[in-house]
Order: structure tokens, then sequence, then C-alpha cells
């Protein structure tokens, strides 16, 4: 009786893990099965600098990983909130125009396509 109980435990931990693993999703819970990428937020000096966060639910086309030239732009301040811009979001640069990057926007805490430095 002891040694069936033993088994299903390391069944169900392995499962876990191997659906954690191929979802790309970190975190506490269950992955996101609707998630196609996952990205990181670059935010230093805040709590969520370095989480991953599903950043493409389906809803952006399936493009295969593209690199645009360039690096991403140092961060600016926040604009007012009297702003009205909507930024474009991305997952890959992919995703933006050909001089622009798929970058972390830590106004809006999410990937926005922003021009390439």
């Amino acid at each position: 009786m002891m040694m069936v109980r033993v088994g299903v435990v390391v069944l169900v931990v392995m499962a876990t893990v191997v659906t954690m693993t191929e979802s790309g999703s970190v975190g506490v819970g269950p992955p996101n099965p609707t998630c196609r990428h996952t990205c990181i937020r670059e935010n230093p000096g805040q709590p969520d600098d370095g989480e991953s966060y599903c950043c493409d639910t389906g809803n952006l086309p399936d493009i295969p990983g593209a690199t645009n030239p360039g690096r991403c732009p140092h961060a600016i301040a926040c604009p007012s909130s009297g702003t009205r811009f909507q930024p474009k979001a991305c997952a890959q640069d992919g995703h933006c125009r050909y001089h622009e990057k798929c970058c972390y926007n830590s106004c809006v805490k999410y990937h926005v396509c922003k021009l390439a430095s």
C-alpha cells in the first residue's frame, strides 16, 4: 500500500514539472495553456524585475523569431496621466517594424515596439 502512494506522488510531481517546463511559464499555480510566448520584466530596482509574464496569449501574429537591428533605448520618465498614446504590444522584434525593437516599458508594464537606438 505504501509503495503505491509513493509511486502516485512521484508521478504527479513529474507531470507538474514537465507541464511547467513545456509551457515556458514560471511562477505559482498552473501554467497558462493559452500562453504562446513569455517575456521578462526589465524593471531594475523594482520588486517585479526579472519576473516572467505571458506576453502573447495568441492575440499577436505567429511570427518565427526575428531580430531587428539596434538595441532597446534607455528607459525614460513615464509620461503624465493626460497622455493618450497606446503603444503597440509585442512579444518579439518580428511584431515591430524593421527600425523598432520589442522592449519592456516600465510605464505600461509590458513589452512594446520602440525605436531602436
